[in-house]
């Protein structure tokens, strides 16, 4: 027997709504970036277990980039209306003195 996954037609994306800002690390001096995978539930929230530091600058960028999205509420994806899972992947950004 074959399995097929299910696939659903996202109407619109799941979108950050507000977040704490990145703390910046101790001991850094420029700038940094950290691209991270993640899923957001149904709730709009970022599921701990699935947050991942796909690139980053420096390691001391990831922590807090982690603390953030947990701390951060989202509007989930939709599809046909209702709100759906959706695996997103983000971008945070640390710039020294701004």
């Amino acid at each position: 027997a074959r399995l097929h996954a299910n696939r659903i037609l996202i109407s619109s994306q799941a979108r950050m709504l507000s977040s704490k800002p990145p703390k910046y690390p101790d001991g850094e001096h420029g700038d940094g970036r950290v691209k991270f995978t993640f899923i957001v539930d149904e709730e709009g929230i970022a599921v701990p277990t699935t947050i991942q530091a796909l690139e980053a600058t420096g390691g001391a960028f990831v922590r807090p980039g982690y603390e953030a999205l947990r701390g951060a509420v989202f509007a989930p994806a939709r599809a046909g209306g209702c709100p759906v899972k959706e695996r997103v992947t983000m971008d945070l950004t640390w710039r020294l003195g701004h």
